[in-house]
C-alpha cells in the first residue's frame, strides 16, 4: 500500500534511517506496555488490600524507567525522522537540479518553469512526510498489533482476538479512499502546476499586458483559474475528512469492543482485574498506530503525486541532437524562431515533438492579446529535410524562408 520501490531505491540513504525510527518506536511500545502491567498490578492489589510498600515503590521505578525509555525512543525517532527528511531533500533537489543542468536552457520546451519550482520546492516538502513519517508508521503499525496481541494472548485470548481482528479495518478504509484519492490529488497537482504557471506567464508579460491593455482580461483569466483551484482543493479536504472519520469510527469502536470484551471476560472470571485493567489500558494502543497511519496517508498521496511529476521531469529525454543552430525572440511581443537541428540517432522524432511543442507554446502564448503575432505562430512550419536535419520556421514569410532554407542544406 503506496510503497513506491523506485522512489525508494532513488533515496536508498533514507532505509537506514526508516527502521531505526521503527525499532525505536518498538522499544517505546515495549516500555509502555512495561508500564501498564506495572499499573494494572498494583490497582489489583490495592483493590484486594495485598499492596505493600515494597510493591509501591517498584512499581514507581518500573513507571520512572519506563517514562525515561519512551522520552528517549520518542526523541531518536523525531532524530531519525529528520535524518530521513534531509536525505530525502537533498537527494531530489540535486537529482532535479542536475537533470536540468544536463537538459540545459531548452528546458521549457518539454517541462514548464512554474512546474519545475513547484515540485522542486513543495513537492520535495510533501515527500518530507511520505519518507519522515509515512514508511515508519507503515511498518510500525504492522508490528505494534501483533506485539499486543502476543502480549495479550498470554492474558485472554477471546479479547486479544476481538482487538486483533478489527485493526485490519483501518488499512481497508485506507484502501478503499486510495484509488479516488490518487485519481483527485492527480487533478489537484494538475491544476496547481497550471495556476503557477498563468501566473509565472502574466508576471513575467506585464509590462507588455499593459501596453496593449489586456491586464484585465488576464486578470479575470486568473481568476477563472483560481476558483478552479479553490474548488479542487474543497474537494480533497472533504475526501480527507470523510476518510478521516470513517478510521476515528473504526478505531474507537474497535477499542471499545476490546473493553466490553475484556470486561464481560472478567465478569465470567476467565481473567483478572490486573489482566482486564490490562487490556483496557492497552485496547487503543492497537489502533492508534493504524489510525496514525492513516492520517499520515493523506499528507503522503499528496507527496505521491509530487513524486510523479517529479520522476516526469527526471525521465526527460537528454542528448536529442548532436549539432543545433537556432535564432529566437527574445520580446515577448514577437513570434520569430529558426532552428535547424541535427537530431541524434533515433532522436528524429523527439526533437519534432519539441518544435511543434514550441509552437504551441507561441501560439498559446499570443492568441488572446496580439492576433497578428498569433497568425504568424499558427503559420509556422516543421519539416525533416533529406539530409536529416530537423526545421523550424516561425516567422513572417515561413513557407519563402524554408524553401530558402531546404535549398541551402541541399546544396
Amino acid at each position: 500500500m503506496m510503497i513506491n520501490k523506485r522512489l525508494i531505491g532513488t533515496v536508498a540513504e533514507s532505509k537506514k534511517y526508516i527502521a531505526g525510527n521503527v525499532v525505536l518506536q518498538w522499544c517505546s511500545l515495549a516500555a509502555n506496555i512495561s508500564m501498564m502491567f506495572s499499573i494494572t498490578n498494583l490497582f489489583a492489589g490495592l483493590y484486594y488490600g495485598s499492596t505493600s510498600p515494597a510493591s509501591l515503590w517498584t512499581t514507581a521505578a518500573v513507571v520512572a524507567l519506563a517514562l525515561l525509555i519512551r522520552f528517549l525512543c520518542t526523541t531518536g525517532a523525531s532524530r531519525m525522522s529528520y535524518l530521513s527528511s534531509k536525505a530525502v531533500k537533498k537527494t531530489l533537489r540535486e537529482k532535479i537540479y542536475e537533470k536540468l543542468l544536463r537538459l540545459g536552457a531548452s528546458y521549457n520546451e518539454q517541462v514548464k518553469t512554474s512546474e519545475v519550482v513547484q515540485v522542486a520546492v513543495e513537492g520535495v516538502d510533501q515527500l518530507e512526510t511520505y519518507f519522515g513519517a509515512y514508511l515508519p508508521q507503515f511498518f510500525y503499525a504492522m508490528l505494534a498489533p501483533l506485539t499486543l496481541f502476543m502480549v495479550l494472548c498470554f492474558i485472554n485470548i477471546p479479547a486479544a482476538i476481538v482487538l486483533l481482528v478489527c485493526v485490519p479495518l483501518i488499512p481497508i478504509a485506507i484502501a478503499a479512499v486510495q484509488t479516488w484519492a490518487k485519481k483527485l490529488l492527480s487533478k489537484y497537482w494538475g491544476q496547481y502546476t497550471a495556476l503557477g504557471d498563468t501566473f509565472l506567464e502574466n508576471l513575467q508579460g506585464l509590462t507588455t499586458l499593459k501596453i496593449y491593455q489586456a491586464d484585465e482580461f488576464k486578470n479575470k483569466e486568473m481568476n477563472v483559474e483560481a476558483e478552479k483551484f479553490r474548488k479542487i482543493t474543497m474537494k480533497v479536504l472533504t475526501m480527507q475528512l470523510n476518510s478521516i472519520t470513517v478510521m476515528d469510527l473504526i478505531a474507537y469502536g474497535g477499542a471499545a469492543l476490546g473493553m466490553i470484551m475484556a470486561v464481560t471476560q472478567y465478569v465470567n472470571n476467565h481473567v483478572s482485574l490486573a489482566g482486564c485493567l490490562l487490556i483496557i489500558l492497552l485496547a487503543a494502543d492497537f489502533f492508534l498506530p493504524m489510525r496514525q497511519l492513516g492520517s499520515f496517508f493523506h499528507i503522503a498521496m499528496n507527496g505521491m503525486a509530487a513524486s510523479d511529476k517529479i520522476f516526469t521531469l527526471l525521465d526527460l529525454p537528454e542528448g536529442s541532437y548532436t549539432d543545433l543552430a537556432a535564432s529566437l525572440s527574445a520580446m515577448m511581443v514577437q513570434s520569430y524562431g529558426v532552428a535547424i537541428v541535427k537530431p541524434a540517432e533515433g532522436k528524429t522524432q523527439e526533437v519534432v515533438d519539441a518544435m511543434d511543442a514550441y509552437i504551441q507554446n507561441q501560439q498559446q502564448t499570443m492568441e488572446h492579446y496580439l492576433e497578428d503575432q498569433y497568425q504568424i505562430a499558427a503559420a509556422a512550419k516543421v519539416a525533416t529535410v533529406p539530409t536529416g536535419e530537423v526545421v523550424m520556421v516561425c516567422c513572417e514569410n515561413s513557407d519563402a524562408v524554408m524553401n530558402a532554407i531546404k535549398t541551402a542544406l541541399a546544396a
